[in-house]
């Protein structure tokens, strides 16, 4: 039985008659699945609230579970506060992510409640638990798009920056970037670890820069001639030798007292 909101007030009621049955209580299942049909009913990125049922303090439940489903393009950017995540980083296929600890059909079986169509593979799902029942799920979802062109974007920047601008290549430039991931990477933890998966478009892109730059720099120390002299030209892998006088013709020097001085210049090999 639905009853309608009291005035000044935006939440309806939901009773569900209890049957006891004849030899005292029984235990019931109550199902209640929240779905949206499609995007237009939630928020594609950012912050997001679920707000489940509030029970009578009689039935106060003293452990909740949220199971979360996100489509295959979206991501868990934030998980929510005062809520304990309950998945584990490993490997799925060829990425690291988050495997809940209870599948849904671990869960169903857990709280006696029928099996509902298994989740697609491509989905991500999270588990999420609290002691206080009453307590909203705040969370906040990233597109995969989104998510890769500015990880990957800002590591190619940076790689680039590093890679063609020798005067960035630095001890302290390189000391506050560790600096700066470090400290991410403490006060953000999951935070990080997306990061850094989304990254890898743009890490493989700098690498893929910086070989290509080696080597075209590399083809052109080779083929650069090597000079000997402001003048003359030296060819590698020459193994000819200039002969050092190509005249036999005799040459005379007068001196101051009238004297004729002669000297023979001495003649080449072939000459000879």
């Amino acid at each position: 039985t639905r009853l309608a909101p009291e005035e000044g007030s935006t939440l309806e009621q939901v009773v569900v008659p209890l049957v006891h049955g004849e030899q005292g209580a029984v235990a019931h299942t109550i199902e209640l699945r929240y779905r949206f049909s499609d995007r237009r009913s939630r928020p594609v990125q950012g912050a997001m609230t679920l707000e489940g049922p509030t029970l009578p303090a009689l039935f106060a439940a003293r452990r909740t579970f949220w199971q979360v489903v996100l489509p295959a393009d979206e991501h868990l950017w934030l998980p929510p506060e005062n809520f304990t995540s309950e998945y584990t980083w490993s490997w799925s296929g060829m990425r690291w992510g988050r495997t809940p600890v209870l599948g849904q059909s671990e869960l169903e079986s857990w709280v006696g409640t029928r099996h509902d169509t298994p989740l697609p593979a491509t989905v991500h799902s999270y588990l999420f638990s609290t002691t206080d029942a009453d307590q909203a799920l705040k969370l906040s979802v990233v597109r995969r798009s989104v998510l890769v062109l500015e990880a990957s974007g800002l590591a190619l920047v940076v790689g680039l920056v590093l890679v063609y601008w020798p005067a960035a290549r630095q001890p302290l430039v390189f000391l506050v970037l560790a600096v700066a991931t470090a400290a991410l990477a403490t006060l953000y933890p999951q935070p990080a670890i997306v990061l850094a998966e989304a990254s890898a478009l743009g890490l493989s892109l700098v690498v893929l820069a910086a070989a290509l730059k080696r080597r075209f720099h590399d083809r052109r120390n080779i083929a650069r001639p090597v000079r000997s002299g402001p003048s003359s030209i030296v060819e590698r892998g020459s193994t000819r030798t200039q002969p050092h006088y190509r005249s036999s013709v005799a040459g005379s020097m007068s001196t101051t007292s009238g004297a004729e001085l002669s000297m023979p210049i001495p003649e080449t090999e072939a000459q000879r």
